[in-house]
């Protein structure tokens, strides 16, 4: 095995940092900062959760997987909602410019 449970903590203790940046951003609306800062987990990710070695540290590595998994949850949440709000927030203000065409129309027409 060429990695050890210290590096395995190391790349965990990394992945819950850059997941807990994510989610402040994502609270922030630093939506360009979000997106660099989740390339650079997925590349973690990538790199280390899907190794051998990290296969063979699961089990002692549980509690720190199932807190980044949790955060990973909270975070997609979160995005979906600001998503849906800021979807709602266009809709909005698509109905208010079409509300004042048809009044600015009206007020042409009398």
């Amino acid at each position: 095995m060429s990695g050890d449970k210290n590096d395995m903590d190391a790349v965990l203790a990394e992945l819950i940092s850059l997941s807990e940046t994510m989610l402040h951003q994502a609270e922030t609306g630093e939506w360009e900062n979000l997106i660099e800062t989740g390339r650079s987990r997925q590349q973690l990710i990538d790199a280390h959760l899907f190794s051998e070695d990290a296969v063979e540290n699961t089990a002692a590595m549980q509690e720190k997987l199932q807190r980044f998994l949790e955060m990973n949850r909270t975070l997609e949440t979160l995005c979906e909602q600001l998503r849906d709000q800021a979807l709602e927030g266009i809709a909005r203000l698509h109905r208010g410019k079409r509300g004042v065409a048809v009044y600015t129309q009206k007020l042409d027409l009398d």
